[in-house]
């Protein structure tokens, strides 16, 4: 059984630990961009990857962290997908997007495990969500000192499991349906219940 696994960027490149990386200075950039030609369009975007980050459940998975990256360019589907739960630290997503709005899998990150998003901004995301669902009376998703801003949710921007809270954190500017001065937080049991 793994008791923690580590995803970590912001290495420069002659660290000797973990410890000296830094993720502000040297950023690690995961992007959906397989070929290179993203313009300012959304079209030019049609041909990049669908996903990021998937985390399947398992046996033995234990605790999850993907700290230190930028998130960027993923296309009609999900940026981080967990079944597990996760964390989510000092991570940058953008320039996602999904123009299916009637699609169950919006674009954004989604846990059915729960999270914590701590510590990390999102922002000009298009067709994006926050959706995480953690099993009742124990779910420990949150949304901790983060930033969303500039993003469209064709549905709720953030959702969370009953019990999940939302700390610290600015949601501003964003668009949620057809208003585009409010942002709904909405809590849920999870679709799956």
């Amino acid at each position: 059984m793994y008791k923690r696994q580590e995803l970590l960027g912001g290495f420069r490149g002659d660290e000797v630990s973990a410890a000296q990386r830094d993720p502000d200075a040297y950023p690690t950039i995961l992007s959906a961009d397989v070929d290179r030609n993203d313009g300012p369009a959304l079209s030019s975007r049609a041909d990049n990857a669908y996903g990021l980050i998937e985390i399947p459940q398992g046996e033995g998975m234990g605790e999850i962290e993907i700290d230190g990256f930028a998130l960027k360019g993923t296309y009609e589907g999900m940026t981080v997908r967990s079944e597990a739960y996760f964390t989510l630290r000092r991570c940058s997503v953008s320039e996602c997007v999904n123009l299916m709005p009637a699609s169950f899998f919006s674009g954004g990150i989604e846990s059915f495990g729960g999270a914590r998003i701590e510590s990390c901004e999102l922002i000009g995301n298009v067709g994006f969500d926050i959706r995480l669902f953690g099993a009742p009376p124990s779910n420990r998703s949150q949304l901790l000192n983060s930033s969303l801003s500039a993003n469209t949710s064709f549905g709720n921007l953030v959702e969370l499991g009953i019990g999940g809270e939302v700390i610290s954190s600015v949601i501003a500017f964003n668009r949620v349906g057809n208003d585009s001065k409010t942002c709904l937080l909405y809590t849920s049991p999870s679709p799956r219940d």
